[in-house]
């Protein structure tokens, strides 16, 4: 993985896919080998994300941060790669573990989606948890609230830019909260009225307006 953190992204999907080759050429001699062996490949992968993830930003300088959210990416990646094939073909003679291998993927998806877009690195147990979502949600919406807190008038304000910013918290609020599309709604509302409810104290009532109205929440 260290040494895949060090290429570009080309040649990091090059070896993605030398991952998911190695695992069909596995199957194709023994399915349950290949299992056994996707299976260490991806705890290993989660393992690696953990690591970077729990590495704070008051020790940052004791490690080469860049380098553990490079190597976390790869993982991440890399268990896509062998995730997606064990999905796939699987499905031939266990219908159930495919749907297990699917369900795996998909998270460790929202994992990758999160660290690329939004340089939100988390490790698996966060992403199946809640207890720090509110927290994160409130990350991703800031950038939203430091634009309508920073306009000086209701006039020379670019509603564009806050749809823009808020379109982008959705994103990854729903990669947060799951596929669930009734629970991630619920949740993204929520944690747009915690903003709101900030914003209505520090900047006043025409700025809480403008966030629920770019959110949708004033149209369900």
């Amino acid at each position: 993985l260290a040494q895949q953190s060090k290429n570009n992204k080309k040649e990091e999907v090059t070896r993605s896919e030398q991952c998911a080759n190695i695992m069909r050429r596995l199957y194709s001699i023994e399915p349950l080998l290949a299992e056994n062996v996707g299976a260490r490949a991806v705890t290993f992968c989660s393992e690696t994300i953990r690591e970077c993830s729990n590495i704070t930003t008051a020790f940052a300088k004791a490690f080469d941060l860049h380098q553990m959210r490079q190597d976390a990416m790869a993982a991440s990646a890399a268990a896509s790669s062998i995730l997606s094939v064990m999905a796939e073909l699987s499905s031939r003679s266990n219908t159930t573990q495919s749907q297990y291998f699917s369900s795996l993927l998909r998270e460790f998806q929202r994992i990758s989606e999160l660290q690329k877009s939004f340089s939100i690195f988390l490790p698996m147990e966060t992403i199946r948890a809640n207890h720090k979502h509110n927290d994160i949600s409130k990350q991703l919406l800031q950038p939203c609230v430091d634009l309508l807190l920073a306009k000086e008038t209701q006039e020379d304000f670019n509603k564009t830019s806050l749809r823009s910013l808020v379109a982008k918290a959705r994103r990854g609020c729903f990669l947060l909260f799951g596929d669930d599309e009734v629970k991630s709604s619920s949740l993204w509302y929520e944690a747009v009225g915690v903003a709101a409810s900030s914003l209505a104290m520090k900047g006043g009532q025409f700025a809480c307006y403008d966030l629920l109205e770019a959110s949708g929440l004033l149209d369900v």
